[in-house]
């Protein structure tokens, strides 16, 4: 260890002997020094305009940031072009100056001397660190509460990144005597395995090795706040492959034994590393530690919990795809499938054993048009096998669309590429959507998790009224939350279930666990009304959904849960649209929708952004029938009925009462019905944001009792660390003082010390 640690720090000294190393050191401090004052600088514009854009983890924004464009971004991002400059001349000095057969003929051994070279890049490396840390410090000084625990796994990413870089630059460096080839043979390396995950991925089997391969995105892992043991153990074994690597070289110019000597050590190598890096891959081996104050790289313990039903349950999902989908290459194809797993860390941390399989087919999509219109004169087969070759997939795995049929009823599913979840015995559908995101979210894949597990809440939407639908598409229906397949927000794929009842169906009545009744446009009869009494008074659960000028119509309807309704509509004057437009606000009482802290914490970051709402009528509430009454919606003092304001209505409001042997009933009431129609859904406004979601979510959540949906990953409640204590004018100095002064003395540290060494 002492003739490592002397050749460690002679190896060190020599790289300050010339200005590269100090050049570097310069660059890599300025390009730090950028990405935190840049985070510096946003964050505290942010908060002089009182953004809602920031409103906490101000820690993560400096080490993360947003687009990548934090510290440790800034690191990953530019460290494999700085180790080919710093590692080119570690071997090929002696090989060019001829001192290499001294160090073979001294005492030391090949792996002492290559021991000795890499643990002076670390040295080096350990400046980088220092540069980390002290910019972590300074973070703390200007943010109140900073989160140190964020420095840990960057930390280890950077040395560990460090580490690997160096040894293949090492050995490179021990192959030739040009220090120009070393360095770009090394470069060359390097980009290669920033790469190689998306090289040869049709090729089974030889994809998953190139994929494991691939170098950047496990340090982004890491610094993101999550520690993986799988991707620490890869820059391990990586590391000591290439040192292994170097050591077999020098033997061989040393040894002179045969060429195939050296070869098979090699092999040993790969296959020890092969070996060692299947086991460390292993799901059930892997051990995580999420250093995100909030746990945002964790599942909710929700999700958790439901993950833990499945303990020892093989699982699968199954990927079907159509190659006549447009969704179909965006995720579907075989070279796509490893990274297609890697979207599904959070889940298989918690499902190991979940297996993975792809099921290729081609079946007409119900309007679908634009693909037979490109491809004139061509049969569905034959466009199908065109566009197989053209994703490259094999023609004898590509069903047709009698064989897929056998297989599985894809036809409530419009046979678009869809996944599906089996566990004993039972299926759930998870889809693929059509918008920028593309894949499931968490939300959705909990939800189709949990749907195994207990029966999703059945919702009766009624009908026989001229009541809103879930079957047709025009405006005022509600095809777009409840039955469309490829919305993400659509109630079915938050796991709910739906169908249309009538109130002369009692067995329908009866099935269900939640009525829906949205805006009818005809009365009620008496022996209706008291079906809906009966219905009531028997514990179900109910949303009842209003409108202005329907008085005669819902009052009625509104006596049963002890409502009075106002006459007309109100009108807002506190915005520039259209007065029929309501801009309200979810109220603090919101919050006890949910017992559950993931909820109250996804509600609480909306509470500051109105829910709008087109032509609402108010009403009041009664509590002659025991409910517990919470307000949901509040109003802003500039609305008004009529020509007085009034302040003492309601908007919206959840209602509850506990009854014997059975669980608390819950009634919600809003004034409102066009929020959830498929024109309101798509309804934009320029400022501010309609957050519809703040009020449809937690209708979902209070009437399924917090089952579903399931919010799998935690949400982002305000964090401690949400004040920064300097001035846009102490930014501009910190700019001054770390991108021009620091650099400048750095530079003239090192012309006075090569000329003091020039002199001596």
């Amino acid at each position: 260890m002492r003739s490592i640690l002397s050749i460690a720090t002679f190896e060190t000294r020599k790289f300050f002997y010339s200005p590269i190393a100090w050049t570097v050191v310069a660059i890599f401090i300025v390009q730090l020094s950028y990405a935190f004052t840049h985070g510096i600088a946003k964050i505290t514009e942010y908060q002089f305009l009182s953004s809602e854009a920031y409103r906490g983890n101000f820690s993560m924004r400096v080490f993360i940031g947003r687009g990548g464009k934090g510290i440790f971004d800034a690191i990953i991002n530019s460290l494999f072009l700085y180790i080919p400059l710093l590692s080119m001349g570690l071997f090929s000095r002696e090989l060019n100056s001829g001192s290499y057969k001294l160090l073979f003929s001294s005492s030391v051994s090949s792996f002492q001397l290559v021991a000795g070279k890499l643990l002076s890049m670390v040295f080096l490396g350990l400046i980088f660190v220092l540069t980390i840390v002290l910019l972590g410090l300074g973070a703390g000084i200007l943010i109140e509460d900073f989160q140190y625990q964020l420095l840990i796994p960057g930390v280890l990413a950077i040395l560990s990144l460090l580490c690997a870089y160096s040894s293949i630059g090492l050995f490179i460096s021990s192959f030739t005597s040009y220090q120009i080839v070393a360095a770009i043979l090394t470069f060359g390396i390097l980009l290669l395995l920033n790469v190689i995950g998306s090289i040869g991925q049709n090729v089974p089997y030889l994809s998953e090795v190139l994929f494991w391969l691939s170098i950047s995105d496990r340090a982004e892992q890491l610094t993101g706040g999550l520690l993986k043991s799988s991707s620490l153990f890869y820059y391990v074994i990586l590391t000591m492959v290439f040192l292994a690597f170097t050591v077999i070289n020098l033997s061989h110019r040393q040894s002179g034994k045969p060429v195939v000597v050296h070869i098979g050590a090699y092999l040993l190598v790969v296959l020890f590393a092969v070996l060692s890096g299947y086991l460390a891959s292993r799901p059930h081996w892997i051990i995580y530690h999420d250093f995100t104050p909030d746990k945002r790289r964790t599942l909710s313990k929700q999700a958790q919990a439901v993950a833990a039903e499945f303990k020892d349950v093989p699982i699968k999902m199954k990927a079907y795809v159509n190659v006549l989908s447009k969704l179909a290459p965006r995720s579907g194809l075989p070279h796509q499938q490893n990274a297609d797993y890697r979207r599904f860390d959070q889940w298989t941390r918690f499902l190991p054993q979940l297996e993975f399989k792809y099921i290729y087919f081609y079946d007409s999509i119900p309007g679908a048009t634009a693909i037979y219109q490109d491809n004139p004169g061509l049969t569905q087969q034959e466009i199908a096998e065109k566009y197989a070759r053209a994703y490259d997939i094999d023609l004898d795995e590509l069903l047709t669309p009698s064989q897929i049929r056998k297989l599985v009823d894809l036809s409530g599913e419009n046979n678009e590429y869809v996944r599906q979840f089996e566990a004993s015995g039972k299926t759930a559908w998870l889809r693929m959507f059509n918008d920028l995101t593309h894949y499931p979210g968490d939300d959705q894949i909990a939800a189709a998790l949990n749907s195994l597990l207990i029966d999703p809440p059945l919702m009766g939407i009624l009908q026989g009224h001229g009541e809103r639908a879930i079957t047709k598409k025009e405006k005022d229906y509600y095809t777009v939350l409840s039955a469309r397949a490829d919305n993400r927000f659509s109630a079915r794929n938050l796991g709910y279930d739906f169908r249309e009842v009538y109130l002369d169906d009692s067995a329908s009545l009866h099935e269900i666990d939640v009525l829906l009744i949205a805006d009818p446009a005809a009365p009620f009869n008496e022996d209706e009304l008291t079906r809906l009494k009966d219905h009531i008074a028997s514990g179900k659960n109910l949303v009842l959904l209003l409108e202005p000028d329907k008085k005669e119509i819902l009052q009625p309807l509104c006596s049963l849960v002890s409502l009075d309704l106002f006459e007309g509509g109100l009108t807002d004057t506190s915005h520039d649209y259209p007065k029929a437009l309501i801009f309200t606000y979810p109220t603090r009482e919101t919050l006890l929708l949910s017992q559950d802290e993931t909820f109250q914490g996804y509600t609480g970051i909306y509470d500051l952004i109105p829910v709008v709402l087109p032509s609402v009528v108010p009403f009041s509430v009664a509590n002659s029938a025991g409910f517990n009454v919470l307000s949901i919606l509040k109003t802003n003092d500039k609305t008004s009925l009529g020509d007085s304001t009034i302040m003492d209505f309601e908007v919206g409001v959840a209602l509850q009462r506990q009854l014997p042997n059975q669980p608390n009933q819950r009634i919600m009431v809003i004034g409102d019905a066009d929020f959830l129609s498929n024109s309101d859904q798509r309804r934009r406004l320029r400022e501010p944001t309609a957050n519809l979601m703040s009020l449809i979510m937690p209708i979902f959540w209070f009437m399924s009792y917090d089952q579903f949906p399931l919010a799998a990953v935690n949400q982002y409640p305000e964090t401690d660390d949400n004040q920064v204590n300097i001035s846009s004018l102490g930014v501009g100095r910190l700019k001054l003082i770390l991108l021009i002064i620091l650099p400048a003395l750095i530079l003239l540290a090192n012309t006075t010390y090569l000329q003091f060494r020039k002199r001596h």
